[in-house]
C-alpha cells in the first residue's frame, strides 16, 4: 500500500514541475526566438519579416525564430528596403542603421495659365486661379468656379493674393518666398509657419518662385512667367508645380 502511495505522490509532484515549467513559456516567443534591433533614416518605418508585418516600426526590436529571415522596410515617400538577416536563439543583434532612397515626388505641373486684375475685366478675362486643376477662373458672383479659386490677382497693390482676402471667397492661401528661380530643383517646401503670408507683394518678381500651401492642405511652388497689360488692364502669366498629396511637401 505504501508502494502505491508514493508512486501516487512522485506522479503528483511531476505534473506539478511541468505545470510550473509550462507557465514560464512565451507561446508568442519560443524558445528558439532570437532578437534584432532595427533603425533606419527617416525613423518610423514599417518592420516586415518574411513577408509579414511585425506591427513595429524603427527603431524598435523585433523578434523571430531562429533562422535567415527578410526583412522590409517601408515608410511612405520611400522606397521598399530589404535586407537579409539572420536570427539565432536567445541572441539579441543590431542591425546597421539602414538609410533610406526618397521615392520621385508625384507632382503636376500646371501652366503657363494668364490671370488680369479685378478691376474692369470681363467674363474672358479671369482674375482667380485654382491650382488643383491648372485653370483660371472668374471671382465674380456669376463666375460657374469661384469657389474652388485659390488665389487672384489684385488690382489694389497689384498683388497676387489669397482668395480669402476677397469678401466673398473663402479659401485661404498662404505665400513664402523661396530664394530659388528653378521649379525643377526637387527642393521640398517647407513646412508652413509664421512667415508664410496671404500675399505676394511683387507681381513682377520672376526671379524666384513662391511655396503655396492651399485651403486643403495641397502644397504647390508657383511662379510668375511673364506680365505685362492690354487697354490699361495689367496680368500675369503664372506656373507651377502642384502636389495632390495633402500635406506632403515633396517636390
Amino acid at each position: 500500500m505504501k508502494k502505491y502511495f508514493v508512486l501516487f505522490l512522485l506522479l503528483g509532484a511531476s505534473m506539478f514541475l511541468a505545470s510550473c515549467e509550462d507557465t514560464t513559456n512565451n507561446p508568442l516567443e519560443p524558445a528558439s526566438a532570437g532578437k534584432y534591433f532595427f533603425q533606419s533614416n527617416p525613423a518610423g518605418a514599417q518592420v516586415w519579416v518574411d513577408g509579414v508585418n511585425s506591427n513595429k516600426v524603427t527603431p524598435d526590436t523585433v523578434s523571430a525564430t531562429k533562422g535567415s529571415r527578410t526583412v522590409t522596410l517601408k515608410h511612405t515617400d520611400y522606397r521598399d528596403t530589404s535586407f537579409t538577416v539572420t536570427y539565432e536563439e536567445g541572441k539579441s543583434k543590431s542591425h546597421p542603421l539602414v538609410v533610406m532612397t526618397e521615392t520621385a515626388a508625384n507632382t503636376t505641373s500646371y501652366g503657363p495659365v494668364k490671370i488680369w486684375e479685378t478691376l474692369g475685366t470681363d467674363a474672358s478675362q479671369p482674375s482667380g486661379l485654382i491650382l488643383k486643376n491648372g485653370t483660371a477662373s472668374g471671382i465674380g458672383t456669376t463666375a460657374a468656379n469661384r469657389l474652388l479659386v485659390d488665389l487672384f490677382y489684385n488690382t489694389t497693390g497689384y498683388d497676387i493674393v489669397s482668395a480669402s482676402i476677397s469678401s466673398s471667397l473663402t479659401r485661404v492661401t498662404y505665400f513664402k518666398a523661396a530664394g530659388a528661380a528653378n521649379l525643377s530643383d526637387g527642393a521640398d517646401a517647407p513646412a508652413k509657419d509664421a512667415t508664410w503670408t496671404t500675399s505676394i507683394t511683387n507681381d513682377r518678381d520672376n526671379s524666384q518662385y513662391y511655396w503655396v500651401l492651399d485651403a486643403d492642405g495641397h502644397y504647390s511652388k508657383i511662379k510668375i512667367f511673364n506680365f505685362g497689360s492690354t487697354s490699361n488692364l495689367a496680368w500675369v502669366e503664372i506656373q507651377w508645380l502642384y502636389n495632390p498629396t495633402a500635406g506632403n511637401r515633396r517636390f
